[in-house]
């Protein structure tokens, strides 16, 4: 889910040597160290979203029939940008709307060649939603329906495929650990991981983190929210 810690966890898969192609966007002020987003990749989902009427921040899960009716001319606009843009054998691509999309993304990287893996990033849907509500205006209501969309929509579409959990309050309060545990799931040697670790302990900076379900957010019952979370913690 957008704003959920994924690109804190991007920047450590990228230290361990994860190519994230040669079109990432710039940080910017809500994100000083970077998204770790390939802009060509987050422009491609969101045509692909408006083809079918949606929008990134519209709830509700997208029927299968809309997500297979893809076009084979843009299957093949998704293999191009893949192709060109990526240079390593093993690559990392990261958007929240992939969560939306993933099958589509799952029959692309598979023709062109890719064995998949898929990260899934939790953090407290009330932080979640007061990041929102301070970036995009959002409701608490709106952010709440949002992060169970995503959070549904992404656990069903990698049910079948090697997918690996990371809790953005691990990752801050115990980044080596964190480090070394995707390193072990990603096969990267740890080795590798141990030497660039101290480059990854001063990636994460928690002082950055803006927002914490221990304060206070008012707005709406978020029980579905956090019981969409559960699905990820059985």
């Amino acid at each position: 889910m957008h704003r959920s810690g994924t690109s804190a966890v991007a920047g450590v898969v990228s230290r361990l040597g994860c190519d994230f192609g040669n079109s990432t966007e710039e940080p910017s002020w809500d994100n000083p160290k970077g998204y770790y987003e390939n802009y060509k990749i987050q422009e491609l989902n969101d045509e692909i979203l408006s083809s079918i009427n949606r929008t990134w921040d519209q709830p509700g899960i997208i029927a299968d029939d809309l997500i297979e009716s893809f076009s084979e001319q843009t299957i093949d606009q998704a293999k191009r940008i893949i192709k060109k843009d990526f240079t390593s054998t093993q690559i990392a691509i990261k958007d929240p709307r992939i969560c939306l999309l993933l099958p589509f993304w799952k029959r692309v990287l598979e023709e062109c060649g890719y064995d998949i893996s898929t990260i899934l990033v939790l953090r407290s849907p009330d932080e979640i939603a007061a990041s929102l509500k301070s970036r995009n205006f959002f409701s608490i209501e709106k952010s709440h329906l949002l992060t169970t969309t995503y959070l549904l929509s992404a656990d069903i579409a990698s049910r079948v495929l090697d997918r690996m959990v990371i809790s953005y309050d691990d990752l801050l309060a115990h980044p080596k650990e964190s480090v070394i545990q995707l390193a072990n799931d990603l096969s990267i040697s740890e080795e590798t991981a141990a030497e660039r670790i101290n480059d990854i302990d001063s990636f994460i900076v928690p002082r950055l983190r803006n927002h914490k379900a221990a304060d206070h957010i008012d707005g709406g019952d978020s029980s579905y929210a956090h019981d969409a979370h559960k699905v990820y913690e059985a």
